[in-house]
């Protein structure tokens, strides 16, 4: 429909030409592809302050306990890749990278069997738990974590006493 041109038109019973109330859309579609690489690496290393002990458990046998703080310090590096392709389009590229290095810290604990072979050699076997703290590192947006949480391990091995 066209407007009526100037001067308007109209009339004093009524209006002039109405514009509709249906409106008229027309939504387009697109569709894009998107890739992202993501890579964390790093070291971490771990000092244990802490109290030992151990009880003799017979003339062979010998039980070890040991507890207390963890520090450990840590490096983390983190690189991304994101393309985004539009449909019919060039791809976009963004690329971001980062390297930090923290101390974490928490607690552990270990318990040792020890069994002695002669009064010098000796094998040992138990297991060891250990809480450290996250490390987070962020970059263009992108954030990655490390998640050191809880962790048991078991521990095998043989001593010499010198």
């Amino acid at each position: 429909m066209l407007p009526p041109a100037a001067p308007y038109a109209g009339t004093f019973g009524g209006p002039g030409p109405l514009l509709s109330d249906s409106p008229t859309r027309t939504v387009g579609s697109a569709t894009a592809t998107l890739a992202t690489q993501d890579e964390l690496s790093g070291s971490l290393f771990g000092i244990r302050l802490g109290p030992f002990a151990e009880w003799d458990l017979g003339k062979r046998w010998a039980l070890n306990v040991s507890g207390g703080f963890v520090l450990a310090p840590a490096t983390l590096d983190y690189d991304f890749t994101d393309t985004t392709t539009p449909g019919g389009g060039s791809p976009v590229t963004t690329r971001g990278s980062t390297s930090e290095t923290e101390v974490l810290y928490g607690a552990y604990a270990s318990c040792l069997l020890n069994y002695a072979l002669t009064e010098r050699w000796s094998l040992y076997g138990g297991g060891q738990f250990q809480y450290l703290t996250d490390f987070e590192t962020t970059t263009a947006g992108h954030t990655a974590r490390l998640d050191a949480g809880a962790t048991f391990f078991g521990v095998f091995g043989v001593q010499f006493e010198f």
